[in-house]
């Protein structure tokens, strides 16, 4: 998928495999610290995270067993972008524009809170296309026999 230097990784367990999914757990690691795209990956926050990878060699994986899972650096910043850098600029684009069409800043900041909500909510809707551009890769580790 991607060079070591070009990826995020982390470690974690299949806790479930379904056809072709497998189910992955992230484990907060105490490296998350000294990543360099720490402040750009969700999981730095969180204290694990479950991930659907689609294998088509799903079957050779074992629930319990540990994996290494990949992202794209570029993976990782496009989220960024549509998860915090487009809802910002929505929001103070929508301000902007009704204070500058006289609305009050109550009514402005209202409605630039909407717009932001309906832009959550029609990414929302389209979820399902979007996963497929977020997708991770998952390794087998070799010393996990």
């Amino acid at each position: 998928m991607t060079r070591p230097a070009d990826s995020i990784r982390h470690i974690g367990t299949v806790v479930g495999i379904e056809g072709n999914t497998l189910h992955v757990r992230m484990l907060q690691a105490s490296a998350c610290g000294g990543c360099h795209a720490a402040k750009l990956c969700k999981s730095a926050e969180a204290k694990e995270k479950d991930v659907e990878v689609v294998k088509t060699d799903a079957h050779l994986y074992k629930v319990g067993e540990q994996v290494l899972l990949m992202g794209s650096i570029r993976q990782g910043l496009g989220a960024t972008i549509w998860a915090y850098v487009l809802p910002l600029l929505i929001l103070v684009g929508v301000l902007c524009l009704c204070v500058g069409l006289g609305c009050s800043e109550v009514v402005a900041s209202l409605v630039a809170l909407a717009g932001t909500a309906l832009y959550f909510c029609v990414l929302y809707l389209f979820r399902d296309k979007m996963r497929g551009k977020f997708q991770f890769d998952v390794q087998k580790i070799n010393n996990n026999q």
